[in-house]
């Protein structure tokens, strides 16, 4: 959506300039966006190999690199997943107990607080990624039909959040499924919840793809993955 451009374009910005300093240590060729993953993992490679030789560029390299990695990261949720997943990556960054020096900077910087800020707003104003409302679309459909539905997201702030929209509608009764790291769900919650599904006690689940490693289940209807 429209409205999304202007935090990407930031993040964008801030992501250019990280690249332009690792570009001129010589640690990537070029700051083109189109190939800076690539670059990124192996300037994380190449600096490591400068640690182990006591080359004291390659903890420069290394705090850039991670600051590049943080930002990029930061854009792929914007444009996968949304407001929401953004902006909780973001709270979650300033949160943390223990930070890098790249993380710190990142914290520190105005734009990144004006990123939050644009975020909180939008979301207030009940605005998201067009996916959410498509994904209602299927997934109402489906429980129409009385289908069973699994939903896979890669995090599980993003999982949460596709919980709560898809309970506010009329047929959908959905819980999510996740693995039992980081205060996850106990493999006896576990089987409950997938005995549920199975005698048709609810109708959606919404799991992780670690959840995915847990999941026991011999038919399902339509499975439906929220990003790549």
């Amino acid at each position: 959506p429209k409205e999304f451009e202007g935090v990407r374009k930031t993040l964008q910005e801030m992501l250019k300039e990280v690249l332009e300093e690792l570009k001129d240590l010589g640690a990537i060729e070029t700051a083109d966006f189109k190939k800076h993953k690539r670059q990124l993992l192996e300037a994380r490679k190449n600096a490591m190999e400068k640690v182990g030789l006591r080359d004291f560029a390659g903890y420069k390299i290394l705090s850039l690199q991670a600051k590049a990695m943080n930002v990029s990261h930061a854009i792929d949720l914007l444009e996968s997943e949304g407001l929401h997943a953004l902006h909780e990556f973001i709270k979650e960054m300033k949160q943390r107990k223990q930070t890098s020096k790249a993380v710190k900077q990142l914290n520190e910087d105005f734009r990144l607080k004006l990123v939050q800020a644009k975020c909180e707003e939008l979301l207030k104003a009940g605005m998201e990624h067009p996916k959410y409302r498509r994904l209602k679309t299927i997934v109402s459909d489906a429980a129409r039909d009385a289908k069973s539905v699994i939903v896979f997201a890669h995090y599980r702030n993003t999982v949460e959040k596709i919980v709560e929209e898809l309970n506010g509608f009329a047929g959908i009764t959905a819980r999510q499924f996740v693995g039992k790291s980081k205060e996850g769900m106990s493999q006896k919650k576990q089987r409950q919840l997938l005995q549920e599904f199975r005698e048709k006690k609810i109708n959606v689940i919404n799991s992780t793809a670690h959840g995915e490693e847990g999941l026991d289940i011999q038919t399902v209807d339509l499975v439906v993955f929220f990003e790549a």
